[in-house]
């Protein structure tokens, strides 16, 4: 459904954030699916922190998910998004320098 609408392929062209965001949380989408319930917040926190921080709006309600459905424990969530965002912003500091 969305590879078929305009705005993919016209956007796909840009180089914005929203398109490298999307790339991550339909990976996350895709570990999720997978029941990959840790890789898939680590794909959310690194998209949140590197490329969009307004990723947390469609990450809390998927994590939320995760955690009543028990495809996650809350230790789980914590370690993966921890390690992910401490990843994420030692990858930024390190191409900054």
């Amino acid at each position: 459904m969305t590879c078929a609408q305009f705005h993919l392929p016209f956007y796909a062209s840009r180089t914005l954030p929203n398109i490298f965001a999307m790339i991550g949380t339909n990976m996350a989408f895709g570990c999720w699916l997978a029941k990959q319930g840790g890789a898939a917040v680590g794909w959310f926190a690194f998209v949140c922190v590197v490329f969009r921080s307004d990723i947390v709006l469609l990450a809390g309600p998927a994590i939320l998910l995760m955690l009543l459905t028990k495809a996650v424990s809350l230790r789980s969530v914590l370690v993966a998004g921890v390690l992910s965002t401490l990843a994420s912003v030692g990858k930024l500091f390190q191409i900054q320098c």
